[in-house]
């Protein structure tokens, strides 16, 4: 896998700028909320081979969080 594997949006980001656009809000656009959704967790774009998500995993159930 490639950072070009990587998707920019996707259609719930694309659902949710259309709807924040309906109710006023400015600015949000389909990649910014996919950013969004990636900060918070929602998505997880980690290339295949990445080192990163066992040491987050770990670290994550070390400290007691979980998905529920």
């Amino acid at each position: 896998a490639t950072w070009a594997h990587v998707p920019a949006t996707v259609p719930e980001s694309l659902a949710l700028a259309r709807e924040l656009k309906r109710r006023g809000f400015r600015f949000v656009g389909p990649t910014t909320l996919y950013a969004l959704m990636q900060a918070c967790g929602l998505v997880d774009d980690h290339l295949a081979g990445c080192p990163a998500p066992p040491a987050v995993e770990a670290a994550r159930r070390a400290a007691g969080l979980g998905y529920s």
